[in-house]
């Protein structure tokens, strides 16, 4: 179950609107995974499109706290991945959106009695 966070161009934090949409997925997570999961996540760095490597950084650090305030455990939560992006992997008009979009990817742990938590 994968999620898409979209930041506002030059944005550190999501809007309102976006968490909104984090919290109803998390809320999704916890009946799907009720073992919980590990938190993956990627984000795009690209000086050029607005997203020096602080924004990039402030916005891992953004849905890092997000995560941890809507219950997911610390231990859960895999250091997001800053990737270095060029442009051109998109049509043009694509562009903002691609750039500015996270990626929130989980591993379900097995919900069993005999796996560890």
């Amino acid at each position: 179950m994968e999620h898409y966070p979209r930041f506002e161009h030059g944005a550190s934090r999501l809007t309102g609107a976006e968490v909104v949409r984090l919290a109803e997925w998390r809320i999704l997570t916890r009946k799907a995974f009720p073992a919980g999961f590990t938190v993956f996540m990627a984000l795009r760095r690209n000086d050029e499109a607005g997203v020096p490597a602080p924004v990039a950084q402030a916005r891992a650090e953004n849905l890092v706290s997000l995560m941890q305030s809507m219950d997911v455990p610390t231990a859960d939560i895999s250091t997001p991945e800053i990737r270095s992006t060029s442009k051109g992997h998109v049509k043009p008009e694509d562009e903002d959106r691609f750039m500015n979009e996270a990626a929130i990817v989980i591993n379900p742990r097995c919900p069993h009695a005999c796996c560890p938590r």
